[in-house]
């Protein structure tokens, strides 16, 4: 969202060095400040002090040291994204690390986890993994962490995958629409989550059970939205949720359900620890508005009704959704023809995950915490790493986002690969001004991006 918004000015910081007496190393110190800093325990002025990546401590706002002063804009906890489809190695022409991540500083995101598909090969074992990790070499500008396969007949692989670093495994309960990766059946999830349980992981499930889909109703007109939401009913989410209860309770898997549309689904998770995630696409738009073959919307499971759009605010205020993602899948412009039935279904969006989730939730009287806490907080526990991500303390990791919420601009230009994106051309809520990576500032919306790409891969080990 940068081509047509009026720039804040932006001075980078200078950071301080200092030469450690004992061990003759040199300390990189740095630090910003606001009068809007989003701690975890209240937004208040303070000053953000950075030590060697790290956050050193939180000092008053009349801090007197150099520091960068952001005046009234939020100050924020890098955005962590843990659905993303970057499809690299393999289908690279569809995004790839250096777009994919490029796209998410803009937005504000310092740290993503890409999915095991649609990349060629799928990563659902060790061979893939070490493949995947090689191709985003000196390549991302963001932090990666990469999430494994759980497909048929791979429950041997998964403890490779997590012992080489993957987060957690990702499984479809349906027909993903790739021929390299394979939903599971009933008796292929139960294994899959038993080996997963031994491993101590996480297993996240795309939520449609196949039976309870529904055929093409040949009486719509394919390039009108209801002749695709009409095959994706609730029920089949709500029924898949029912049986990977049912089946995480015998086998003590943690599972985690991914991009949730309804929140009629939430009802098969009352009295469970499972957790869930809803998109920004569910909260932003509506079917409704979804105009005749305007295909850049559909995704599955699907975009509904601004009833059901409501019911997703409210469970995301009560803590029954406990974060919102992006699900970034995008493709080439011409898999997305005039036919609601034929198009590729993904929609652009890691760009437009804060200012779009800002947008909806300060509409509802929403508040900054709360953007932490969703964006931020939560995914940090799903991926492990709330030890060091999620929050602006001492000792976490310095990733951070200046944000002016009040800030409004029509989306027109993204750094994703390709445009067409359904949130391109619409009037938004808030901006972008400078993401930090281990307290550097790696995008601003003034001059852009670092030269060099400073992103790492993350893994589950310590």
């Amino acid at each position: 969202m940068h081509a047509s918004v009026h720039h804040v000015k932006f001075l980078h910081p200078k950071g301080t060095q200092a030469a450690d007496s004992n061990s003759h190393q040199v300390t990189h110190r740095s630090a910003i400040k606001s009068e809007r800093v989003v701690l975890p325990d209240g937004t208040r002025p303070a000053t953000v002090i950075v030590e060697n990546g790290t956050i050193k401590t939180i000092a008053p706002h009349d801090y007197q040291g150099p520091c960068q002063d952001y005046g009234s804009l939020a100050i924020l906890p890098g955005v962590i994204d843990p659905h993303v489809h970057f499809n690299e190695p393999g289908r690279t022409h569809w995004e790839g690390w250096e777009t994919g991540t490029k796209a998410a500083l803009a937005g504000g995101v310092t740290t993503v986890v890409d999915m095991p598909l649609n990349c060629i090969p799928s990563t659902n074992n060790l061979a893939s993994l070490r493949l995947k990790q090689r191709s985003a070499g000196g390549k991302i500008f963001c932090d990666v962490g990469l999430w494994g396969g759980a497909v048929p007949g791979n429950a041997e692989d998964i403890p490779e995958l997590v012992g080489a670093g993957a987060l957690g495994l990702k499984c479809f309960l349906s027909d993903p629409g790739t021929a390299e990766f394979e939903n599971l059946s009933a008796p292929h999830l139960q294994k899959a989550m038993e080996a997963i349980a031994q491993v101590n992981s996480v297993l996240l499930i795309h939520a449609e059970w196949p039976s309870a889909l529904r055929g093409v109703d040949p009486t719509h007109d394919p390039e009108t939205y209801e002749a695709w939401l009409s095959t994706r009913p609730v029920e089949a989410e709500s029924e898949a949720v029912r049986q990977v209860v049912e089946l995480s309770a015998q086998t003590g898997c943690r599972c985690h359900i991914v991009h949730i549309s309804s929140p009629k689904v939430l009802k098969a998770l009352e009295g469970t620890d499972l957790s869930c995630e809803t998109c920004t696409h569910y909260l932003v738009f509506a079917a409704e508005e979804i105009g005749r073959q305007a295909t850049n919307y559909k995704c599955a499971p699907p975009i509904r009704s601004r009833e059901h759009q409501d019911g997703l605010w409210s469970a995301l205020g009560d803590g029954r959704i406990q974060m919102i993602t992006s699900d970034h899948s995008p493709c080439p412009p011409e898999l997305k023809n005039s036919s609601f039935l034929e198009s590729w279904g993904g929609i652009a969006g890691v760009q437009m995950l804060l200012t779009g989730v800002w947008t909806g939730a300060s509409q509802r009287g929403y508040q900054l915490h709360d953007l932490a806490r969703w964006l931020s907080e939560a995914p940090a526990r799903l991926i492990g790493r709330a030890h060091e991500l999620g929050s602006l303390a001492p000792g976490l990791t310095a990733n951070m986002v200046v944000f002016d919420p009040e800030k409004e601009c029509v989306c027109q230009t993204l750094y994703h690969r390709y445009q067409g994106s359904p949130y391109q051309g619409k009037a938004w809520k808030g901006e972008v001004v400078a993401t930090y990576l281990r307290g550097e500032c790696v995008y601003n919306n003034q001059s852009g991006h670092s030269a060099i790409p400073k992103g790492r891969l993350i893994s589950n080990h310590p």
